[in-house]
């Protein structure tokens, strides 16, 4: 009887694990490990397309109103049948990011749209193309399942010519997964996502470390959806690589060699006899060679084709920075020709450059060495906003000249950002632990500022072999899909991984000092051989430093050692954005930051107490415009004289700097010296003068305190300075003039000028300064570098107290 009641319950609990098992599978329809590592992908077999080689192609989009559903992760319960009725579903504008539309919301979203297509595209190659969803993708078109993807940057695409109803109605059904990581378990430490900045930073909504890091979710189908119809020869890739002709070095107005590699797909079922024509020619400047073209005999086999043309470019133009010369960009134009006619084509832009690091970080641009002076950049928490036009309250700013923003084909989002950042006299950005969309990339070619691009990994991650396969496979899309872009010439893995990131011994209660460093390693070792032509770091923080005297630990004063020497790629302090800013972000009683709560609304903006407090020392009791102009203060302050004290060491013991950072990515409280809807803090004018490519810098006798920005000297015996000239242009300056004045008030009390020879890319003392003889009083120091015809080449100011000395 005992075996009979003990085999009853054995059965009972296999059959309570099966209806679990069930339950469970039916609930996460589909299962997640079945999204999970999984790139755009089907199995479904197509039928051939019969070549009518008339070069046909059509676009439609699917932008516009879309139906969806928050399901949570249950059964679709039909969701992606045509016949499903969802007339009672929400109604949402697409592309968008969910949370722009709404809903802060972790988990599923069922997206549905209808439409038509043409009549006359049946018998051709239809593509559905999705520009970026974020993160895991299912989709299905009339009921049938097309596959799925992972990822949030990549576009995707499926073939859907054999399922679609020409000239009739379609249905479309997205399944969308955009999930929060259990916390303390996965996140923060052992993510699963690969998200960067946009799932785990200390400037995202909620802070890096508590429980909230993950709100305001980035979930959605934020970038267009296409359907593309074509003859049956499409070109899906065209990777172009610039080399020098003759030496190691390409050279301006030499010669250069230009390989390109083809990616042709043939959808019919015979081979095709094809001519393949590569025009090269100048795309935002104009030339002596109008144009080169590059041919080449194949026969294009059913399916996927790999075509490799090389050849020499004449007296090529070279892409530059925009401080080093003109970023010169040429178009590259694909033809398929069969039987004269043109089938297929594809253009691309790109520019001749050359990228050289040392081990030591010495920094060479097409053989020329430089000094970067560059910043980080978040564009965004929500990508959608940044493809779209500029509304208030989002500030419009600066726009290049309409003669270079026509060649970017770009957004006023980027377009304006990175024109604050050429007007505050950066040459290069880091974008930093995410990827943007190709119209930031695309205005930084034509706008000519360097771009240090990061793979989306931000602190810990899983080491489970099928994350790192997954993260593998998104490192080839991010190199495919910016290959030909002449602006990003570093790829950098990771960023502060936990293997190499000394902070995270005591965050990761069970901190393992290997974690993560051998996906690294991967990662790294693909990206060299996927991209020679690049610089490949291994991860932020491993030989370049990210440095926090003054804000995270120590003084501000520190800078003077030039800590993290030589090659800086984070520093800086956090400053609250301007009043008005605040007020949107805040009500009036919250701007007091005193209660609990108030506190808490603050913190989870981003707000650091500890450091604003503790270690900066700013006082939050004298109201809220004190708070703000004593915090901008602060701020402004630091990052000029960290800024001057770098660059006086230029080369000497400093290769390049990189301040923390630009924009704040949504309405918070950062490091940024641009606010969320692009008003510039103090910072930035302090920033925009210690950056200039010709500085006269201003190293004086440092103060005892600060008041905002002034230098109050307690003994007025103590004060002195130093002047020097730091020139980043490849020029020299000879028989300059460097002149200097002390004003009190509007009155000049005491001044100098020295003539000085500058020679270019360099840095040197001129002259230091004793003895003023000064009484007590509030002065400005005023420094002005004029060329030899007069013109000004570069200006620095000083504020300075001198107290009155203490009997």
């Amino acid at each position: 009887m005992r075996k009979v009641v003990l085999a009853i319950l054995s059965l009972m609990l296999v059959l309570d694990i099966l209806v679990w098992r069930i339950a469970y599978q039916a609930a996460t329809a589909p299962p997640p490990e079945a999204l999970q590592r999984a790139q755009a992908s089907s199995a479904r077999p197509k039928r051939p397309i019969q070549l009518k080689g008339d070069g046909f192609r059509q676009t439609l989009s699917l932008n516009g109103s879309w139906r969806y559903l928050q399901t949570g992760a249950e059964l679709s319960e039909g969701y992606e049948k045509p016949e499903y009725s969802d007339a009672d579903w929400h109604e949402m504008d697409l592309p968008n990011n969910w949370y722009l539309a709404g809903l802060n919301y972790h988990g599923v979203i069922w997206f549905r749209r209808r439409f038509t297509v043409p009549a006359e595209w049946e018998g051709r190659v239809v593509r559905l193309r999705f520009e970026g969803v974020d993160y895991y993708a299912q989709v299905w078109l009339n009921g049938e399942p097309l596959g799925r993807h992972e990822g949030y940057f990549q576009p995707f695409q499926f073939d859907v010519q054999d399922l679609l109803n020409y000239g009739g109605e379609n249905v479309l059904a997205v399944r969308v997964d955009s999930p929060y990581e259990p916390y303390g378990t996965t996140w923060p430490h052992h993510k699963e996502l690969i998200k960067g900045i946009f799932n785990h930073h200390d400037t995202r909504p909620g802070g890096g470390w508590s429980p909230a890091g993950q709100e305001y979710n980035t979930g959605g189908i934020w970038n267009d959806v296409l359907l593309v119809a074509s003859d049956a020869i499409t070109v899906d890739a065209l990777r172009l690589t610039p080399g020098p002709a003759q030496g190691d070095t390409l050279i301006e107005g030499g010669d250069a060699l230009l390989r390109a590699d083809t990616r042709v797909y043939n959808h019919s079922a015979q081979p095709v006899s094809a001519r393949i024509a590569l025009r090269v020619s100048p795309y935002n400047f104009e030339s002596a060679y109008a144009s080169v073209t590059l041919t080449d005999e194949v026969t294009l086999q059913p399916g996927e084709n790999e075509i490799t043309m090389q050849d020499t470019i004449p007296s090529v133009r070279l892409w530059w920075p925009w401080d080093m010369g003109y970023p010169s960009l040429y178009r590259a134009e694909l033809q398929i020709l069969i039987n004269g006619q043109i089938v297929a084509t594809r253009e691309e832009t790109f520019g001749f450059r050359q990228i050289q690091v040392s081990d030591t970080w010495e920094w060479r641009l097409n053989g020329v060495r430089f000094f970067p002076r560059g910043t980080n950049y978040i564009a965004s928490q929500w990508l959608s906003e940044t493809l779209r036009p500029l509304e208030p309250p989002q500030a419009l700013g600066p726009m290049p000249p309409p003669e270079v923003a026509r060649y970017a084909d770009s957004t006023p989002w980027f377009l304006r950002d990175l024109q604050m950042m050429k007007e505050a006299n950066l040459n290069f950005v880091r974008v930093h632990a995410h990827v943007l969309p190709q119209e930031f990339y695309r205005a930084a070619d034509a706008l000519g500022l360097l771009v240090w691009q990061d793979f989306p990994l931000q602190w810990g991650y899983s080491d489970a072999p099928g994350f790192h396969d997954g993260a593998l496979r998104q490192l080839q899309d991010m190199i495919e899909l910016l290959y030909n872009h002449p602006s990003i010439v570093v790829w950098t893995m990771h960023d502060e991984s936990p293997w190499d990131t000394p902070e995270m011994t005591s965050r990761i209660p069970d901190y393992d000092p290997r974690q993560n460093r051998r996906l690294d390693q991967q990662l790294r070792d693909l990206a060299r051989k996927l991209d020679p032509t690049r610089f490949v770091h291994i991860n932020s923080g491993s030989g370049d430093a990210h440095v926090y005297p003054g804000w995270a630990y120590g003084r501000w004063q520190d800078f003077s050692q030039a800590p993290g020497a030589p090659m800086i790629t984070e520093y800086g302090a956090q400053a609250l954005p301007n009043l008005e800013t605040m007020r949107m972000m805040f009500t009036e009683e919250e701007l007091a930051y005193k209660s609990g709560e108030a506190r808490q609304r603050w913190e989870f903006r981003d707000f650091q107490p500890r450091e604003t407090f503790d270690i900066a020392r700013i006082d939050p009791e004298e109201g809220i415009e004190a708070f703000v102009a004593n915090s901008q203060a602060y701020q402004a302050n630091l990052l000029k004289f960290a800024t001057e004290a770098y660059r006086r060491l230029k080369y000497e013991k400093v290769q390049g700097i990189f301040q923390f950072m630009f924009t704040d990515g949504w309405p918070s409280i950062t490091w940024a010296v641009v606010d969320y809807y692009r008003r510039p803090k103090l910072g930035y004018a302090y920033l925009q003068t210690a950056m200039q490519p010709v500085l006269p810098s201003i190293d004086a006798a440092l103060p005892d305190r600060l008041k905002r920005t002034t230098w109050v000297y307690q003994d007025p015996s103590r004060f002195w300075f130093a002047l020097w000239v730091v020139n980043d242009l490849h020029q020299a300056f000879p028989g300059a003039t460097l002149r200097w004045d002390v004003y009190q008030g509007e009155q000049s009390v005491v001044s100098g000028e020295v003539r000085v020879d500058i020679p270019p890319d360099a840095s040197q003392q001129v002259t230091a300064v004793t003895d003023l003889g000064l009484s007590p009083g509030e002065y400005t120091l005023r420094v002005r570098l004029l060329n030899a015809r007069g013109e000004l080449l570069g200006e620095n100011l000083l504020a300075f107290e001198l107290a009155e000395a203490e009997p």
